[in-house]
């Protein structure tokens, strides 16, 4: 076995490539934070500092609960 998975199977990734202004020299800018609908984002990669971490995960989602309690 080796090289790359083809097939049925081979749908996709674990990363993405978003699309123009979501990459920044940071991380992730903020258009990727920003609520799509009634969705709001939380998680590792929507973090504003520090990024990549688990205690920036934890601040993603204090930030995401309280855009969806201050959209009401």
């Amino acid at each position: 076995m080796g090289g790359c998975p083809t097939g049925s199977r081979a749908r996709g990734d674990f990363a993405a490539a978003p699309g123009t202004g979501v990459y920044t020299g940071f991380g992730f800018g903020p258009a990727i934070r920003q609520p799509v609908g009634r969705i709001h984002w939380a998680g590792v990669d929507t973090v504003t500092f520090p990024y990549a971490t688990f205690s920036g995960a934890v601040q993603s989602g204090n930030r995401a609960a309280q855009e969806v309690l201050s959209a009401g």
